[in-house]
């Protein structure tokens, strides 16, 4: 699940950006200081900068936690989780709509009974995809 404050961040984005394009309506019909539009321009960016690189750091904790929680079920314990690209992993040969590029993939490389095992995993995006991927289409175990 997406963490809060990754929905906090997504809503107060969503709310600059209501509030940016008001602003710029607003700058259209009256005259104010070049200086005030500054300001004004510069503070709804800084905020929208934040959120957004908040929210993209709640996604890959959300992934994180997803894989060791996956991993801990088994009985396993994560060494290492490694962002890597689509065609680096065996979703390659996948249907686009299953495993799109722009999805999120992880190489994991973990331990069970002292023996170490590679999984490859794929992550919801959860900012721009509705419907949750299942659970046998996210993993790949060797």
């Amino acid at each position: 699940m997406f963490p809060l404050y990754g929905k906090i961040s997504v809503g107060i984005l969503c709310v600059t950006l209501l509030f940016a394009l008001f602003f710029w309506n607003y700058y259209k019909k009256r005259e104010i200081r070049s200086s005030t539009k500054f300001v004004i321009s510069s503070t709804l960016v800084l905020i929208m900068a934040v959120c957004f690189f908040v929210t993209l750091y709640a996604k890959d904790e959300k992934h994180t936690t997803e894989i060791n929680n996956k991993i801990k079920n088994m009985g396993g314990v994560v060494v290492s989780i490694q962002s890597t690209e689509k065609s680096a992993t065996p979703f390659t040969n996948w249907d686009r709509m299953i495993a799109r590029p722009k999805d999120d993939y992880f190489k994991v490389i973990y331990t069970i009974q002292n023996q170490n095992k590679t999984a490859w995993f794929k992550g919801d995006n959860a900012l721009y995809k509705e419907v949750p991927t299942p659970e046998k289409e996210k993993w790949i175990f060797e």
